[in-house]
């Protein structure tokens, strides 16, 4: 699916882009194959609290995982050079290079 990222935060001021083509992927699997062919890739996990700690997040997904590949496929997508975001906020701001002011 290949749609427009219009992302409207509260807070101060809105931010909107509407310029920058986003594909949301419908499985882990075509995330990973977008990452291994250099595309960006965000991880929404809203529930994360140090992106950083990777075991943690594998943990968190493991809980909720009914295939048993979610673990070894985030493993792969973090490899590969995914990002984690808490928030739409800071996945918009991960996209854009540019933090903003209410993450």
């Amino acid at each position: 699916m290949r749609s427009w990222l219009r992302i409207d935060t509260p807070g101060e001021g809105s931010r909107t882009c509407d310029d920058m083509p986003v594909t949301v992927p419908n499985s882990l699997d075509a995330a990973l194959a977008a990452a291994q062919s250099g595309a960006r890739v965000i991880l929404l996990e809203p529930e994360v609290g140090d992106a950083a700690n990777q075991e943690a997040l594998l943990a968190r997904v493991a809980v909720r995982d009914y295939s048993g590949r979610g673990p070894d496929l985030y493993r792969a997508l973090l490899e590969a050079g995914a990002k984690v975001a808490a928030s739409p906020t800071q996945a918009l701001d991960l996209l854009t290079g540019v933090e903003s002011r209410s993450s």
